[in-house]
């Protein structure tokens, strides 16, 4: 059997600068600037944080593509950040095609709450990506920052087949870095592939002796969590599906967020 031919598209530029913050009511609101086949989309809730949904209009990240993607929160403002669904790491045409590059800057105002929530990561066979995300906390600001990455998609079964993918998470506190979080998925010959859809998280939160406790019981035998500092805990756990991984992040942030217990999680994307 012939493996389909790889149709390659031309590459894309784009970027997102945009800032969320309440007016005099209450209300959030967004305001920037975007080019290129990328735009926020803001879904005000009635409840709890609104959710600003980051929207690409490819089919994922292809060879040479730049997008580059900044949001602020102002203080006071309250936001889940995702985007409409996995973000598929697509295949060049050939073997020296730049890589697709995707960077996310998240700024987070003292006395903001920021959630980041977006779909997986699935690396297609022979593409060749890097992911970067920046999260900068003032003093005073919440987070929980998760992410997710799904073995990657190719006929009978194969996983994890991307040529090379570069992922980075860097945490920033008060302008200090806390966290680097670096991982290279790439096929060694002889080595066998991985099956299962890795979930990081990382929650910034008020000094709280009960909280680790509470997000491993939450979290369950099938992650490891633990504290960096009394106010930053690290989770890193391996499970089956898409469902398993939104529903693992669902429950820690329950945990770091009561107010979120019954929140429309459907909005999201799951």
């Amino acid at each position: 059997m012939t493996a389909a031919p790889v149709l390659a598209r031309p590459a894309v530029r784009a970027r997102l600068d945009c800032t969320v913050a309440p007016d005099a009511a209450g209300r959030q609101r967004v305001h920037g600037t975007w080019s290129g086949p990328v735009h926020p989309v803001h879904h005000p809730a009635s409840r709890g944080p609104d959710v600003l949904v980051l929207t690409t209009d490819t089919a994922g990240i292809a060879a040479g593509d730049e997008l580059h993607l900044r949001v602020r929160l102002a203080a006071g403002a309250d936001l889940v950040v995702t985007d409409p669904g996995p973000t598929q790491l697509l295949p060049g045409a050939g073997a020296g095609d730049p890589d697709g590059r995707q960077t996310t800057v998240l700024e987070v105002a003292a006395g903001a709450r920021l959630v980041l929530l977006p779909n997986a990561l699935v690396p297609l066979r022979r593409s060749r990506s890097r992911v970067d995300t920046v999260v900068r906390l003032e003093p005073g600001a919440c987070a929980v920052v998760g992410g997710v990455l799904a073995p990657g998609r190719v006929a009978r079964g194969e996983v994890w087949v991307p040529d090379r993918l570069d992922t980075t998470t860097d945490l920033y506190r008060d302008g200090r870095l806390v966290v680097r979080d670096a991982q290279r998925v790439e096929v060694l010959p002889g080595v066998p592939r991985e099956a299962g859809h890795l979930v990081t998280a990382y929650v910034v939160a008020p000094p709280d002796p009960d909280l680790l406790h509470r997000v491993r019981a939450a979290a369950g035998a099938c992650a490891g969590v633990s504290a960096l500092a009394e106010d930053l805990l690290a989770l890193r756990a391996v499970v089956d599906t898409q469902y398993e991984a939104a529903a693992l992040l669902r429950a820690v942030t329950e945990v770091v967020r009561p107010d979120l217990v019954g929140w429309g999680w459907g909005r999201i994307g799951r």
